[in-house]
């Protein structure tokens, strides 16, 4: 059973332990991350699957993240996907950017699924890692 719930700091540290980028992982940022009202967590019978938000930039824009549990299901998984899709979709914000580490395949497939549209598609060592990444973006069909 999947139940989508309010972001808080305590359900990404589990996952950032998995996730490539958990060692860059400030403790502000993610103070930051649980603060916006466009951030949620999807939470399994035995695990947090994942945890997904919108941080706001300025008004109007703002740049979606997600961390997921690399053990999460495929059901988990597709569950996940359509409470972020409905999130995303709430989110008001006219602009919403994504950014995927350039050999990211499901990172890439991911934010097509959540309707972004590839805006940039090489940005040279943009991550904290020094990698590269593509910029996907999301916009409001009234905006």
């Amino acid at each position: 059973m999947i139940q989508v719930t309010k972001f808080h700091p305590a359900y990404c540290w589990p996952l950032l332990q998995h996730d490539p980028f958990g060692s860059f992982a400030q403790e502000e940022a993610i103070e930051r991350m649980a603060d916006s009202p466009y951030a949620i967590a999807i939470l399994g019978d035995d695990k947090v699957v994942a945890c997904a938000g919108v941080v706001e930039h300025w008004p109007g824009r703002g740049e979606a993240w997600s961390m997921w549990h690399p053990e999460a299901t495929f059901c988990e998984r597709v569950a996940g996907i359509r409470a972020i899709k409905r999130n995303l979709d709430a989110c008001p914000l006219r602009r919403v950017e994504s950014t995927v580490q350039i050999d990211n395949e499901a990172g890439h497939r991911l934010s097509l699924l959540l309707g972004f549209e590839e805006e940039c598609r090489l940005m040279r060592h943009y991550l904290p890692n020094g990698m590269c990444a593509t910029l996907y973006v999301r916009l409001k069909k009234n905006g």
